[in-house]
């Protein structure tokens, strides 16, 4: 009896991100506590889909497992990890789980005067879950109405004078009125240079 409370295999809680982006990849990790070094099988479900199965070396004492996870649904994803070990007298320890709130992906709008290709920050930003839509300044929309649709607004290096009055109107009043982000990005167009001053 000794030798089987001694070889009890359990889990901590899962860390897992409170909330995530739709589409986003992000990682969970599940502590684990071995007896002895060995080998457990582990097995990740989410939303009741088993999405990984592996064998995992662990050394004797604690070990933390990272699952490395991309969110598909919005609302609540659930998870669940188990951890089994060979001659384990204790099964309920060795399960953990976790509860994430999954949001639609934000969505932005980037200014550049060369929208086509795009430049490779767009890229980055994609792979990082934004929806992005990608314009010259020119067809920056005016109506508030089609700028609610993003929650931040990216100016590409290019000068104040390719925006009308009216556009940069829209664009104060989608900060300022509707709490939307805007951000500039640096270049010999930006900022004083670029003739955005006042």
């Amino acid at each position: 009896p000794t030798m089987g409370i001694s070889n009890d295999l359990y889990v901590g809680a899962l860390v897992a991100p409170a909330s995530i982006w739709e589409y986003t990849p992000f990682t969970v990790v599940l502590p684990v506590f071995a007896p002895t070094a060995g080998e457990a099988e582990l097995e990740a479900v989410m939303d009741g889909r088993v999405i990984s199965h592996r064998p995992e070396a662990l050394a004797a004492g604690e070990n933390y497992i990272p699952f490395v996870l991309q969110a598909q649904t919005q609302e609540i994803m659930t998870l669940q990890v188990t951890a089994t070990w060979a001659d384990d007298p204790r099964l309920a320890n060795n399960q953990a789980f976790a509860a994430v709130q999954v949001f639609p992906a934000p969505k932005a709008l980037f200014l550049t005067s060369f929208p086509d290709p795009p430049p490779p920050l767009v890229d980055v930003l994609t792979q990082s879950g934004l929806q992005i839509d990608v314009l010259s300044p020119e067809s920056l929309p005016t109506d508030l109405k089609a700028l609610e649709n993003y929650q931040v607004i990216f100016l590409h290096d290019f000068l104040a004078r390719q925006l009308t009055q009216e556009q940069m109107l829209a664009l104060k009043v989608f900060v300022a009125r509707r709490g939307g982000g805007l951000i500039f990005l640096g270049g010999k167009n930006s900022y004083t240079l670029g003739g955005y001053e006042n």
